[in-house]
């Protein structure tokens, strides 16, 4: 009896560790989750701004891709009276010389 009231202690003492170490690990694991969670959390959040910061800087290049189209609008019709000046200018030249 003895040696068996010996055994049951030792196997008691085993389950307490068991359960002890259990116990442990679970509290660790709760701790790691809500660490995890924390963490995709401000990854979400990190994303998102980059998102918003994104979509800024999207809707900036776009504005200025449509400034200069416009620019080179004006530009593309600007020359268009300068050469029409020039061709008439030149054909003045040409008939004030003729007259001369």
């Amino acid at each position: 009896i003895a040696k068996l009231e010996g055994q049951l202690t030792v196997r008691a003492n085993e389950d307490h560790t068991i359960a002890q170490t259990v116990d442990e690990l679970h509290d660790k694991l709760t701790r790691d989750r809500a660490i995890a969670q924390q963490t995709i959390h401000d990854m979400n959040a990190t994303i998102a701004k980059l998102e918003g910061q994104l979509t800024v800087r999207a809707n900036e290049a776009h504005a200025t891709a449509q400034t200069v189209h416009d620019l080179h609008d004006k530009l593309a019709k600007e020359r268009a009276i300068a050469t029409q000046t020039i061709h008439d200018i030149n054909a003045t030249t040409a008939k004030l010389e003729g007259q001369l």
